[in-house]
């Protein structure tokens, strides 16, 4: 049997926003080591700098809880990595719509590790400049 040719964790990453836009829990579960933690710098105008912290449960949660009458599309402008062995981070930069509505733009950051045949989120940090 031939074994299937390696993703890339960029390959990997696009899965992962292709899961979160399609809101597919199975598919946004699997790309994601269970103790994940995603951390966001949030960047407002109006209500200054703050940290955020959520664990994947709690992640798993907003995105599945994004009410039916609600569009969003995380727009992947540039993307980047580096691969040491089985541990890899990408770099994305990116545009936040809801509604077909300009939200919000930032940086992420993916810490992967490459385990049981794929390539695994173990960490996501984020910037998100706010327009207000």
């Amino acid at each position: 049997m031939v074994k299937p040719m390696k993703k890339s964790p960029v390959e990997a990453v696009r899965d992962f926003f292709d899961a979160f836009h399609a809101q597919d829990s199975i598919a946004l579960d699997q790309s994601m080591a269970d103790n994940l933690m995603l951390f966001s710098y949030i960047k407002s105008r109006s209500k200054g700098n703050s940290m955020e912290k959520a664990s994947k449960s709690d992640f798993m949660n907003s995105i599945l809880n994004i009410p039916e009458n609600m569009t969003f599309k995380e727009t992947l402008i540039e993307i980047s990595h580096t691969t040491f062995e089985d541990i890899a981070t990408v770099h994305t930069t990116y545009e936040f719509h809801v509604n077909g509505q300009f939200s919000h733009s930032g940086v992420n950051v993916f810490t992967m590790v490459y385990y049981n045949d794929k390539w695994l989120i173990t960490g996501i940090t984020d910037t998100r400049n706010m327009l207000y």
